[in-house]
This record gives structure tokens, sequence and C-alpha cells, in this order.
């Protein structure tokens, strides 16, 4: 499947994100290889997904 598993260490809860989510996220990738972030912009970034993580997390 096309798609990324993000987890919230601090929360121990993970979010994964395919379809349109997944789309949006590789195209923030996208512009990132262009213009490299900071590292506050990419934590702003991820802490806005982790938001989203409602599942906690499981041994795989």
């Amino acid at each position: 499947r096309n798609g990324f598993e993000i987890v919230d260490k601090r929360s121990g809860k993970e979010v994964y994100l395919d379809g349109s989510w997944a789309e949006l996220f590789q195209q923030r990738l996208n512009v990132w290889q262009k213009n490299t972030p900071t590292q506050e912009e990419v934590e702003d970034m991820l802490e806005s997904y982790a938001e989203l993580a409602h599942t906690p997390v499981g041994l795989h």
C-alpha cells in the first residue's frame, strides 16, 4: 500500500495516512526536497499530523 505511518513516541500513538492524506503528505515531502525545511518546520508539520493519532502503538 502507498501510505505513511507516523508514530508519536511521546503519546505512544500512531496514525496511518493513506489516500488523499498520503498524497498531501507526499506533496509536502516533495516541496522539502527542493527547499530544505528547518527542524522547527518539520516538527510543527509532524505534530499537526500526530494530532490525528488515536491508535495505541503496538508491536509489529
